[in-house]
């Protein structure tokens, strides 16, 4: 027979099961589970318990991504928003995106120098506002930056600027820079892994002196480019429809100047007008570097230009391990069709 009494007395001594197992969860995985959410439901996860209540208010990423906060209704409503999420944020900031069609200069400086202080890592700013923003000097001072991405901005590095010793990787879109700032910012961080250059303006003699950059992607508009990138694994190369009006004719070799210093490049990618380019002066018989490493090669080229062909068929008789190649049929601004 059952002793009833017994049952109930060992129900009473068991001890509760806690049916909430997420909230005993150590903080890090806590900030992790955060940072997976929309920082709008990461905010409103305050409204959960007691102990959900300051949670989001230690987490280390904070996106200000238009579709993932709270419908404001305005530029100014957002602009609070932003300003109250750092005022009760207690702990560091290592990444801070801000995608959004709003904007103030005078807010993003007061948030850039709250994020100087808080040992910001990844900074992303990409506004579609009317008029570019001009990056702070603050942002300059903030050594532990490893990765940046700016879009419709203007980057001027301050005088005093040393460089970024930890940055890894560097993205600039609809960026307004300088010849002396772009290759004085890319030469004074050593440790640059990818850099990714869309849509700029500002500068077009672009020399890019990075002894440890993996990853290249430039797109825009350029009169002179200079390679000096001996670890360059995958690079993608091309000139955009307004540069592809403007390719100067000389005597110099523009293949040589742009590609004889990148022999550890696997995957090459030329795009729009860029083989245009490459085809200006001289072609040597035989580059000074061999592209021993370089597997596979990507051309937009216009078959019917005699000199593109040259300069094609010169990267072909230097590349003696390439096991793939794709031909686009590009008419450029030189074709004779």
């Amino acid at each position: 027979m059952i002793n009833m009494n017994n049952s109930q007395s060992e129900r009473r001594a068991r001890p509760a099961l806690n049916l909430d197992m997420i909230s005993s969860l150590p903080k890090d995985i806590l900030d992790k589970i955060l940072m997976c959410l929309p920082l709008r439901d990461a905010i409103q996860t305050s409204f959960l318990s007691r102990t959900w209540r300051h949670a989001w208010t230690s987490m280390p990423a904070l996106l200000f991504i238009d579709d993932s906060i709270p419908s404001t209704g305005s530029n100014a409503n957002f602009l609070s928003f932003v300003d109250r999420v750092l005022l009760l944020h207690n702990g560091p900031i290592l990444k801070f995106h801000l995608v959004s069609s709003c904007c103030c200069e005078v807010a993003i400086d007061r948030w850039m120098l709250v994020l100087s202080r808080n040992g910001i890592q990844e900074f992303v700013f990409n506004s579609w506002y009317d008029e570019r923003y001009k990056v702070p000097s603050t942002l300059f001072f903030c050594q532990e930056l490893k990765h940046v991405g700016l879009s419709n901005c203007i980057f001027e590095p301050p005088q005093m600027f040393k460089g970024f010793s930890l940055l890894s990787s560097l993205k600039l879109n609809q960026t307004t820079l300088t010849d002396i700032g772009l290759e004085n910012l890319v030469s004074s961080c050593p440790l640059l892994e990818i850099l990714w250059l869309s849509n700029f303006n500002g500068c077009t003699h672009l020399k890019i002196h990075a002894p440890k950059l993996l990853a290249l992607s430039i797109f825009g508009f350029f009169e002179d480019l200079h390679l000096q990138t001996p670890n360059l694994v995958v690079a993608t190369l091309a000139l955009d429809v307004k540069a592809g009006q403007h390719v100067a004719s000389g005597t110099k070799s523009n293949l040589i100047q742009a590609l004889s210093s990148i022999p550890a490049i696997k995957m090459l990618e030329l795009g729009e007008y860029f083989v245009e380019y490459l085809a200006v002066g001289s072609l040597p018989e035989k580059l000074p570097t061999t592209f021993n490493c370089l597997r596979k090669l990507t051309v937009d080229i216009d078959l019917g230009v005699l000199e593109q062909t040259m300069a094609a068929l010169c990267l072909f008789q230097n590349a003696p391990n390439l096991e793939e190649l794709e031909l686009w049929n590009f008419v450029g601004t030189c074709s004779k069709h």
